[in-house]
């Protein structure tokens, strides 16, 4: 029977992966990471501070060693959120010190383990290279990209025929599960809203930099890409995930308006406004 561990397992790529996984095994040990407790088997270990965290892990970790581990988890703050020295630490913690602890765990058993790290395209900052490959050079501008190009060579550099690393770095992906704060939801959320007259007309609806681009593709097909990645017996390295092609924010909300079939909206500055 297989143990593979899912780090970030409440997070929209956790969830699917838990899902897709149980599609290719009959039988599975999934050892779930949350941001603040373990399940396993429907048992829960919750802990509270970053020291419990890793206590933890070596209990469970001795007793259940990893035939696979998927990282997703991740602390990722926008750039108009307040960073305070309590966000960076746990920031740190989460995008850093943990992944790399866990490969030092790996490193030190007798168990073949494979390790896919999800890192991202912000990796890449304001590179002048359309499309990015996986040789682009890094230009990480935001603590969030920096701690994953720290992470990646990290990584890398550990990898061994006994544990193989695969860095998948995955542009926009989106699905039911994403979180309130990602702009793909806000979009969807507000027009559901309004066609369910939760929302009124007079709302506006903000959007970050609406004229810049992005590359957004469908996350069930991501994480299975993933899964597929080490399951077919691919050669471990750094694989770029995404559709290739771009699209502006402004277009991406114009085309959830056609689907909700709200076609009075206006875009002044960074906000839309409906109109009659």
């Amino acid at each position: 029977m297989k143990i593979i561990y899912i780090f970030g397992a409440g997070g929209q790529d956790g969830r699917l992966c838990k899902k897709l996984l149980k599609s290719y095994f009959k039988k599975v040990l999934l050892v779930l990471i949350y941001k603040d407790k373990f399940v396993i088997d429907d048992k829960i270990l919750p802990f509270r501070t970053n020291e419990e965290y890793i206590k933890l892990l070596n209990y469970i970790y001795d007793r259940y060693i990893a035939d696979i581990i998927f990282y997703f988890a991740a602390v990722h703050y926008a750039s108009y959120e307040q960073q305070t020295e309590d966000i960076n630490k746990k920031m740190l913690f989460t995008n850093y010190t943990l992944p790399v602890y866990m490969l030092n765990l790996c490193n030190q058993s007798e168990k073949k383990t494979k390790f896919i790290y999800a890192s991202s395209s912000l990796i890449f900052g304001q590179s002048k290279d359309s499309p990015q490959n996986e040789v682009t050079e890094r230009n990480p501008i935001c603590t969030y990209s920096k701690q994953k190009v720290l992470t990646e060579n990290e990584l890398l550099k550990s990898s061994t025929e006994k544990v193989k690393v695969y860095i998948s770095i995955l542009y926009n992906h989106e699905s039911v599960y994403r979180k309130s704060k990602f702009f793909s939801k806000k979009v969807i959320s507000y027009c559901h809203g309004i066609n369910h007259n939760i929302i009124d007309l007079d709302q506006s609806l903000m959007l970050f930099n609406p004229d810049s681009e992005i590359d957004m593709g469908y996350a069930p097909e991501y994480v299975d890409i993933m899964i597929k990645l080490v399951l077919k017996k691919t050669e471990p390295g750094t694989y770029i995930i995404s559709t290739g092609k771009n699209l502006t924010v402004k277009n991406f909300a114009y085309k959830v308006f056609d689907i909700y079939n709200i076609n009075k909206m206006k875009l002044n500055g960074h906000r839309f406004y409906a109109f009659t």
